[in-house]
């Protein structure tokens, strides 16, 4: 879903809204594979995801180690850029052909300025935010390996279609063997 339409889905925006909206965001492409941010870098851009599924990484000791995955309808920024003017630790690469809106955190804020109503979906979408991250140290932290691959099959029903299973286990914090014997139960 293109980001106006996904707006509109919670809210009621006027031409003059759409056009305020479309003038200071853009549409992107990019390919399987390829890197839309960097590690460490200080982007203060904020991705839209229309199609396609894409992946949060970090990388640690020289290894790539998944945080969380991203589909269609979903929002994702670094945090560490946005609010604390610091380097983010987290990269984001498309998983596969992916088409997104970007647009500039001070653009988002004149948005909100001029259109107050989105404030709301602002705070839903950051409530999201803080629920993916709670979701995540629960998985990490209390749950077996195939209770965490359980959870993941019911949030991303479909995920097997989309990333690589390397991406998966590390998501999982796992080995692909162990995952290996988890699919196969």
């Amino acid at each position: 879903m293109e980001l106006i339409n996904y707006i509109k889905s919670h809210l009621t925006l006027t031409n003059d809204d759409e056009l305020f909206i479309n003038s200071m965001t853009q549409t992107e492409t990019y390919k399987k594979g390829d890197i839309i941010r960097e590690p460490y870098s200080k982007s203060k851009v904020i991705h839209f995801i229309h199609q396609g599924f894409a992946r949060n990484y970090y990388v640690k000791n020289g290894k790539d180690i998944t945080y969380f995955f991203l589909k269609d309808n979903s929002f994702t920024f670094s945090v560490d850029a946005v609010y604390f003017n610091a380097p983010t630790k987290y990269g984001l690469q498309a998983e596969e052909d992916l088409i997104l809106t970007s647009f500039k955190y001070d653009d988002l804020m004149k948005m909100l300025e001029r259109i107050p109503k989105m404030a709301h979906l602002y705070e839903i979408e950051m409530a999201k935010f803080i629920k993916q991250l709670s979701d995540k140290y629960y998985l990490i932290q209390f749950q077996s390996a195939q209770d965490r691959y359980n959870s993941m099959l019911e949030r991303y029903p479909d995920i097997l279609l989309h990333v690589s299973l390397g991406h998966v286990a590390s998501y999982l914090g796992i080995t692909q063997e162990t995952l290996s014997r988890i699919r196969t139960k």
